[in-house]
């Protein structure tokens, strides 16, 4: 692939890390269900056992349910970093109508910490209705770290009406890394551009670089577009190490990788299981290539 910057590259490299951590949480967009109330603790067991920075808090904030959030305010503001990541972790399992606007909130704080716990929260569960909000904070947000994280939060939501401001985000954005994930974004929520832009990113002459462009295959979600990666069931390059207790250490080439790919966005019925990570045989690599030239 011609063109490429450096900075870019490196921000292909960096967006894959985020990428596994992302897949490896599950990022949701639907509501959570709310927790039953428990009569039998107080919103005052839940102060005490904040002042104390004690986790038990949680687990009494869950009990709580929505009821908790009134007494966590103060907490979520406290001087204490450790403190507001504690109340933040109490407002998630709360659940709640106020549950998403804390954690929005926290995307601001001071501390790193905070913003990023802020994150996995909404990762893993963020209501739709939340969307005109993470489109604000995708916007104003100074910290580049969280815009291209919520990029890839929003990309979940599937809700295309979104594609246009993070495709404006991803025009003014400055930090590579994060403007590579909100092209992302844009790609699995349909943009064909993007979509263009990702496919480029298969023909590089890096193999680790090839290796994000197939992951992003995982993330964009799109059945229709996997024939882009048909070509790299010959690519032999090994390129992501695995450790399974009962073989030992050893590399999986990209053209595994695809395999697990294709088998996870596709779901095709083969006659072996392509969800393992492990070397695939040329006979199951062609028999994946069959699939994608269908």
């Amino acid at each position: 692939m011609t063109g490429m910057t450096a900075a870019r590259e490196r921000a292909i490299r960096t967006s894959l890390a985020c990428l596994l951590a992302l897949f490896a949480l599950g990022a949701s967009g639907c509501k959570q269900a709310q927790p039953q109330r428990n009569p039998n603790v107080s919103t005052q067991q839940l102060e005490a056992k904040l002042a104390a920075k004690d986790a038990e808090a949680v687990n009494l904030a869950r009990q709580l349910g929505a009821a908790a959030d009134a007494a966590l305010l103060p907490y979520l503001t406290a001087a204490d970093a450790e403190v507001r990541e504690l109340a933040l972790d109490c407002a998630d399992a709360a659940g709640g109508a106020q549950r998403d606007k804390r954690l929005l909130t926290a995307l601001t704080d001071a501390d790193i910490n905070v913003r990023s716990l802020a994150l996995r929260h909404l990762r893993r569960q963020v209501d739709p209705a939340s969307l005109p909000a993470l489109l604000e904070q995708l916007r104003a947000n100074e910290d580049a770290f969280v815009r291209g994280e919520l990029a890839l939060i929003i990309g979940t939501l599937g809700a295309t009406s979104a594609s246009d401001s993070v495709a404006r985000q991803a025009t003014r954005e400055l930090d590579a890394a994060a403007q590579a994930n909100q092209v992302l974004a844009c790609a699995r929520l349909g943009d064909k551009k993007a979509r263009g832009q990702i496919r480029e990113e298969l023909g590089h002459a890096d193999a680790q670089v090839r290796l994000a462009a197939v992951r992003k295959y995982e993330y964009i979600a799109d059945a229709s577009i996997l024939p882009d990666l048909s070509g790299l069931l010959h690519d032999q390059a090994e390129v992501f190490k695995v450790s399974p207790s009962h073989v030992g250490n050893y590399t999986l080439r990209l053209c595994d990788v695809v395999v697990l790919v294709v088998a996870r966005v596709g779901q095709p019925k083969l006659d072996f299981d392509g969800t393992q990570q492990r070397r695939f045989t040329p006979a199951e690599l062609q028999q994946v290539e069959t699939y994608l030239r269908r």
